[in-house]
């Protein structure tokens, strides 16, 4: 949608004449602030409601168009070339991760067992949501195969909840905060206080918070099962 405003007549008081406020109102961008007109047209963004917003004293719909169309073109370009440079940058923050996960392995971590859980996924009436579960390291690729892949935080799905005939969890991996779909019996079960305390470290070093809860800018494709 795009909202073309070039209707300065609703402006014009009782004697046909158009005072210099009522400009501003009309044309923000093509006034100045004692009424002098500095340009005829203006495009933007109404970011609000993701519209292209048109200002213009342009009578003819055609030039106007090829206006509009010129701008599209220009912005699409402009847009490109950030994405790539955006693009850059992102591969840099992943090789900084990769390159911190490496260091995880010196932390002494050992691999997270059934003793590690204070219940299963299917016991008691709480919803898991919210809770670190435990992914037997069995389960892990070789390139993922690290106890601290085997934290899981789970953020919701039919198979958060313990009685739940569903088996969809959906979540991060503590490690890296890449994100996942993981079944309800994929998991040893949820991890006790002191998991929840390793994860909550693990988490602040993408999340920027001690709980993880933090939006990714980004989805990273989380490790194949």
């Amino acid at each position: 949608m795009i909202f073309i405003n070039k209707q300065l007549d609703r402006f014009k008081d009782g004697n046909d004449v158009v005072q210099v406020n009522k400009m501003q109102n009309a044309y923000p961008h093509l006034y100045d602030k004692d009424g002098n007109k500095i340009k005829d047209f203006f495009v933007g963004f109404d970011e609000q409601n993701e519209n292209l917003l048109v200002e213009t004293s342009i009578k003819d719909d055609k030039e106007i168009r090829q206006k509009v169309e010129q701008f599209i073109r220009e912005q699409k370009q402009y847009i490109k070339a950030e994405q790539q440079k955006l693009q850059k940058q992102l591969n840099v923050y992943d090789k900084r991760i990769r390159a911190m996960n490496a260091v995880l392995s010196d932390r002494g971590l050992s691999e997270f067992t059934k003793e590690d859980c204070c219940r299963s996924m299917y016991e008691g009436t709480e919803s898991n949501i919210g809770k670190i579960g435990i992914i037997p390291l069995s389960g892990l690729t070789n390139d993922y195969k690290k106890p601290e892949y085997q934290l899981f935080r789970l953020d919701g799905g039919f198979g958060c909840s313990p009685a739940g005939r569903g088996n969809s969890c959906f979540g991060k991996f503590c490690a890296d905060g890449s994100e996942a779909r993981m079944e309800k019996f994929d998991f040893i079960g949820i991890g006790n206080a002191e998991v929840e305390k390793i994860a909550q470290e693990l988490e602040v070093g993408w999340s920027g918070g001690a709980s993880g809860c933090a939006e990714r800018e980004r989805e990273l494709d989380g490790p194949e099962m």
